[in-house]
């Protein structure tokens, strides 16, 4: 049952058209037809290292104003290869076209053309990489068998012992650890340093408020009996009138008074719950300090042990403890470019090396 199902998946695969539709937008997109109806699906080869990325795309019929059957991209090759000279320009120009179509394996027999021609070409060459071989010996082998075969993995394009890149990744965890590990206890420190004498420059305002807010009041009281006193004189004519004037300055002074009564306690109450605020962040972090300096010697014990793993002359040793990068996961070449695209010539393959083992 499973033979006969996957058996209906291979020749559906084999029978399905190429087609290339034109869209309503202006677009022109090309693929293999997956599913017909009133939505058209395509599914598009797309060229990544080693491998193809299959992406599928959906089209509403009435948005589609022309559609034609294309020919499929192994037909294009065979009558590419028939008429395509023996020369060492035209064999790299469809090795590229075989790469950039998901031909993976035309690709390599042109590029290994090229070089049993040039063996220094470092068209074909890049080539062969983008389509996942590699050189052992001078023979062009599928990287990823040789790789699984040899204990060796490939991080950010550099080629390792399968250990020492677990090694690598160990210590860049570890070092990551150890970086936040001693962030935290040198904020600390500082919090457990400064905050205290926050607190005292904040209970010093306090006690300025205090001052401030008492010389206020003593100089309303003042005011006040002054208009009091003011107040009982009987007088007449112009001494009346003189005596009203004092007291509308004597209670314009009065209001002043108020005013910086009411200024002095705001801020005295800020400086006060300023004071409280850093006293407690102070005794917290002086508190938490022993707990963050014994996960800071954890994390560098952890560190040193994760070093003592890694070759002596390991460029990640040159970096600072902390610095290290998390691993990054493999990133496609330049030259992995959609199927359909005007082939141009890649770039010189860069320069491998290999460390405890492998070619």
């Amino acid at each position: 049952m499973r033979s006969a199902f996957l058996l209906s998946l291979i020749l559906g695969s084999l029978m399905a058209a190429d087609v290339e539709l034109s869209l309503a937008n202006g677009r022109t997109v090309r693929g293999e037809l997956v599913q017909d109806g009133d939505m058209v699906l395509l599914r598009s080869r797309h060229p990544v290292r080693g491998g193809v990325r299959l992406v599928e795309a959906s089209y509403a019929k009435a948005d589609i104003l022309k559609r034609k059957e294309i020919p499929g991209a192994q037909q294009q090759y065979d009558e590419r290869k028939a008429r395509t000279p023996d020369t060492v320009p035209e064999q790299c120009t469809l090795a590229q076209w075989a790469y950039e179509n998901c031909l993976r394996e035309q690709a390599k027999v042109h590029a290994e053309r090229v070089l049993t021609q040039d063996p220094e070409n470092a068209w074909a060459r890049r080539i062969l990489d983008n389509c996942g071989y590699m050189e052992v010996s001078g023979k062009w082998v599928d990287e990823a068998e040789h790789l699984k075969a040899n204990g060796l993995v490939r991080v950010d394009g550099e080629i390792l012992a399968a250990g020492l890149a677990e090694a690598r990744k160990t210590y860049q965890r570890a070092s990551l650890v150890a970086a936040a590990a001693r962030k935290k206890v040198e904020e600390a420190r500082g919090v457990a340093g400064n905050k205290p004498k926050n607190a005292a420059a904040a209970e010093a305002k306090v006690k300025e408020g205090t001052a401030a807010i008492e010389a206020a009041k003593k100089q309303q009281e003042d005011i006040d009996a002054q208009i009091e006193k003011l107040r009982g004189e009987n007088l007449r004519g112009e001494a009346a009138d003189r005596r009203d004037k004092q007291i509308d300055d004597l209670t314009k002074r009065r209001a002043e008074a108020v005013q910086k009564q009411r200024e002095a306690k705001k801020s005295s109450e800020e400086a006060k719950r300023a004071a409280t605020a850093n006293k407690n962040a102070g005794e917290k972090a002086k508190a938490a300090l022993p707990d963050l300096e014994a996960a800071l010697a954890k994390a560098e014990a952890e560190l040193k042990a994760a070093a003592a793993k890694l070759p002596a002359d390991d460029p990640l040793l040159a970096k600072k403890s902390g610095e290290g990068e998390t691993p990054s996961e493999e990133k496609p070449k330049s030259g992995d470019k959609p199927a359909g695209e005007t082939p141009t010539k890649p770039d010189a393959p860069p320069v491998r090396r290999l460390r405890n083992g492998g070619e």
